[in-house]
């Protein structure tokens, strides 16, 4: 095996160097010899067939500076749609170009508005397009990034004439590519930033998500965004959708906010949340092995929902809504100001809430059930109506927790609750 690369380097080596070896010069001369415009056109064509030939190289190597395209679309807002996007090239936009903008199997492509006014420069999809454009911007297999602008859907949403009802994404990033995203704008769609299929993006200073049907932040199979700096996230009113999220996750996929913000799921919808299922909009909702990390203080305009082996940590932040965590997640809240809704834990699923956590569920639920297990640690504070442990779920408590005199009720089973640390105000109700 050995051999067989040196061989096919060697090969390598050989071809290369044909290919920068310059034209001979033939012509012979002496001392005193009179040059002629025949000596001088042959060391000329010697000279340009050297730089043909080193041209060639650069063409299959590739020149490591992005090279600059000026669109118009103010003077024909198709003009970037029909241009053929290039490896190593900014493109920068002057206007609002028509899209669907598709860039496939390119490397380091730069979308950037001209004005550095991202209000004024973009992308979106206009009315009246024939076949489903799929996304405003679509990055598929390749490395991109988008700044200075805005990429805008809204005329594609789901009950709002869009012919193929939900799936039409602003910004996609997807089948292995890498994406960028700075001062940006991103508006309308079904989904807004759609990350899947081992998909990566990274959002940076003064990014806005709005009017999105469904999802603002979605990732899928395998696939990882990373929010570095403060974001705004705001769903549209009146949502077509029953279960939209601003930040959906799922399939192995994960979500690393690590700036401030705030999220606001979609609101509105005729048949969304009808209590007593729910008693506030969902704003984080992750699935099927998704992983949600709150690095900052934010605020969550809603409750969380953690489902199918999925998990959550959150470091900072407010919250209000339910905290929903089951089917084996694991959710560790810490330093969280939670109010307007209740906490629940079932079917297998562990809750952890500790650090200076500050949580109410008065006339709503703190209910552990079906095997599940919630820890109330550190310095916590718990206020509830009663703390219910119910069908082999167990509670404990560890550090010095303040549960403020909420009723811990159980099955009457043994070993449903584990006093650890020292608790204050701890009434046990109907436990043994």
């Amino acid at each position: 095996m050995k051999h067989l690369i040196k061989i096919a380097m060697l090969v390598g080596i050989v071809t290369i160097s044909q290919n920068v070896y310059s034209g001979s010069i033939t012509d012979t001369f002496a001392t005193g010899d009179t040059l002629t415009a025949t000596h001088l056109n042959n060391a000329k064509a010697a000279v340009n067939d050297n730089d043909t030939r080193i041209s060639a190289i650069e063409a299959r190597f590739g020149n490591q500076q992005n090279q600059e395209v000026n669109v118009d679309c103010n003077a024909d807002a198709d003009a970037l749609k029909n241009l053929t996007i290039q490896d190593k090239t900014t493109y920068l936009l002057t206007g609002i170009c028509n899209g669907p903008i598709t860039i496939f199997r390119k490397r380091n492509v730069v979308l950037k508005g001209a004005s550095s006014d991202k209000t004024v420069d973009g992308v979106q999809l206009p009315t009246g397009i024939v076949s489903n454009p799929f996304a405003a911007i679509g990055i598929y297999e390749s490395i991109a990034e988008l700044r200075d602008l805005t990429a805008d859907a809204s005329n594609y949403v789901a009950g709002t004439g869009n012919p193929w009802g939900s799936g039409v994404s602003t910004v996609a990033v997807a089948q292995n590519s890498s994406a960028r995203i700075y001062n940006t704008d991103i508006k309308g769609g079904d989904w807004a930033l759609d990350v899947f299929r081992n998909g990566y993006a990274r959002t940076h200073e003064t990014v806005t998500i709005t009017g999105f049907n469904e999802f603002g932040i979605s990732a899928y199979y395998n696939s990882h965004v990373e929010v570095l700096n403060d974001i705004t996230v705001t769903g549209r009113v009146g949502t077509t959708d029953t279960f939209p999220s601003a930040i959906s996750a799922g399939f192995s996929a994960a979500i690393d906010i690590r700036g401030g913000g705030t999220l606001t799921s979609p609101t509105g919808g005729a048949s969304q949340w009808v209590p007593p299922d729910y008693t506030a909009p969902i704003v984080i909702g992750v699935y099927n092995a998704g992983v949600v990390r709150v690095r900052s203080a934010i605020t969550l305009v809603g409750g969380v929902e953690f489902g199918s082996g999925s998990l959550l940590r959150m470091d900072a932040g407010t919250l209000t809504g339910d905290i929903s965590c089951y089917e084996g997640s694991h959710c560790r809240l810490q330093n969280v100001t939670h109010s307007g809704g209740y906490v629940w834990a079932a079917r297998t699923a562990s809750l952890r809430i500790g650090g200076t956590s500050t949580i109410n569920t008065t006339g709503t639920g703190f209910t552990s059930l079906l095997g599940a297990n919630i820890g109330i640690r550190d310095s916590a504070n718990i206020t509830a109506t009663s703390i219910e442990v119910r069908k082999n779920a167990t509670f404990y408590t560890g550090g010095s927790p303040n549960l403020n005199s909420s009723p811990i009720n159980c099955d009457d089973r043994n070993n449903q609750i584990n006093q650890g640390g020292t608790p204050s105000l701890i009434v046990f109700g109907s436990c043994p």
